[in-house]
């Protein structure tokens, strides 16, 4: 049977599973065309290896949507995430990748990305024509039963769209990588390398579709790909029933493991003069300097954590009141959004002035240059503080464009810098906004060192900055207090 005939048998059939204004059918040479090619350099899809890559075609109009589906038995991370890949860990993994076609060419390619926890850890990422980047969060809800078998749901997600000049492609095939344990696909270089997966082609027929919703854990709305954010999740009952069992309480005791290890890190930063002062690193060639504003810092960390002894003996053998050597103000200036100490500075005068107190606090968040842009992460954060003690509104709109300059992959600004990740979460949870909490907590835990400590930079410095490359007082100290408020 050709494939203009079995295109029209299949078409003759409405699925159970798409809008009634689609239709749908099936032609194997049409999908192995613009079949994607997933690399799997670190083994994430491998073991174990998927059964099969599944794809059905939808039509609306002249439009075209190829939706495929890559579908493991198990997802397993418990080698990734020794101690507590359990928690990422399931049976049943379905992983889509939408190709959508006009006149018979790809126009767009929207994937599953790495994203935050509360959606599996996933985002969406679209790659389409236009040259320009954004991104940020978007609402949407699921599709009425039948064809959505759990019935309308509101679900709030990360997206990214980019350009499709930044895909490779072999042919009309996208060229991607698996990026995590967790089986998300990325484009970027590093990934595009070592062994592809080989599985077969089989059609995503209403009949698959049933047993995975029914059996097993699929909880993707199928049904309008065409409708934004084009890939629609929501957690099936037993994905949701699995998730709830995995009790808080589990995360605080990882936590809890964590900051100790972190503590006994910035142990070992003691001076031998001096056991109450602290080195920046325990490399004497790089940063190997006593700050006096890591010195409030670590005042700072042991009074969050209720060490009061330590706390105090810090405070008496060191002058918060100097400069910090490398910026304006005190080194007490410099983290004054960190805690309330009445004795030591005035937290409304330093934060909201206009003038010098501005410029202190600005000073206090780091990378003092940075600050200049208008729109930088800092500054925006700065502006956000601000804003707290005015209109709800206003502090709303900075704390929704620092959440736009997320990205899954590389931290706020692209630049893979720790203590932004963790002044964020500092911020996020002192206002009470805990969606963030899963999202965060998982990137410090995924980047503490074997020795306890984290670097400024978990994907190597953007700019030649030698601190960057190891452990350091500051990035140890903003984790640990970033995970334990």
């Amino acid at each position: 049977m050709t494939d203009l005939k079995s295109a029209k048998k299949a078409m003759s059939k409405p699925s159970e599973y798409y809008e009634k204004k689609l239709r749908s059918y099936f032609n194997k040479r049409k999908a192995r065309k613009f079949l994607p090619i997933i690399h799997d350099p670190k083994g994430y899809g491998s073991n174990p290896k998927p059964d099969a890559f599944y794809y059905r075609i939808l039509k609306k109009g002249k439009m075209e949507a190829i939706q495929y589906f890559l579908r493991w038995d198990k997802q397993d991370c418990t080698k990734s995430y020794p101690g507590i890949g359990y928690l990422f860990s399931h049976d049943f993994d379905y992983e889509p990748i939408i190709v959508f076609l006009e006149d018979g060419k790809l126009t767009k390619l929207v994937i599953s990305a790495s994203g935050s926890l509360l959606q599996g850890g996933h985002q969406t990422e679209i790659f389409r024509q236009d040259k320009s980047i954004t991104f940020g969060k978007v609402q949407y809800k699921t599709s009425k039963k039948p064809i959505y078998p759990y019935g309308v749901k509101n679900v709030n997600n990360n997206f990214k769209e980019d350009s499709l000049q930044k895909v490779r492609f072999k042919g009309n095939k996208p060229n991607l990588g698996l990026a995590t344990c967790y089986h998300v696909y990325t484009t970027i270089g590093s990934y595009l390398r070592g062994p592809k997966l080989k599985v077969e082609l089989l059609e995503l027929t209403d009949e698959v579709l049933r047993k995975w919703y029914k059996e097993e854990n699929f909880g993707h709305d199928v049904s309008n790909p065409w409708k934004y954010p084009h890939i629609k999740y929501h957690p099936s009952p037993k994905i949701k029933r699995l998730t709830e069992e995995r009790t808080q309480t589990t995360i605080i005791k990882i936590e809890n493991q964590q900051i100790r290890n972190g503590l006994a890190f910035l142990d070992k930063l003691r001076s031998e003069s001096n056991p109450h002062q602290f080195w920046e690193t325990l490399d004497p060639q790089i940063d190997h300097k006593i700050w006096p504003q890591s010195q409030h810092l670590m005042y700072v960390l042991y009074t969050i954590l209720g060490m009061h002894e330590q706390a105090k003996r810090v405070k008496e053998n060191n002058d918060f009141f100097v400069p910090p050597e490398d910026r304006p103000g005190k080194a007490l200036d410099r983290f004054c959004i960190l805690i309330e100490d009445k004795e030591n500075f005035n937290h409304k005068r330093i934060c909201d002035e206009a003038d010098g107190g501005a410029a202190d606090c600005i000073a206090l968040m780091g990378l003092h240059s940075l600050l200049e842009e208008n729109n930088g992460f800092l500054s925006l954060i700065l502006r956000f503080l601000r804003s707290l003690s005015g209109k709800k509104p206003k502090s709303e709109k900075y704390f929704q464009r620092l959440e736009s300059m997320y990205d899954s992959n590389l931290g706020f600004f692209s630049e893979g810098e720790l203590f932004k990740i963790s002044l964020f979460e500092i911020l996020a949870k002192k206002i009470g906004k805990t969606d963030w909490q899963d999202i965060l907590v998982k990137r410090l835990i995924e980047t503490q060192s074997d020795n306890g400590g984290w670097k400024t930079h978990w994907i190597g410095p953007i700019t030649p900055r030698p601190i960057g490359t190891v452990e350091n007082l500051e990035s140890t100290a903003l984790s640990i207090i970033a995970l334990h408020i």
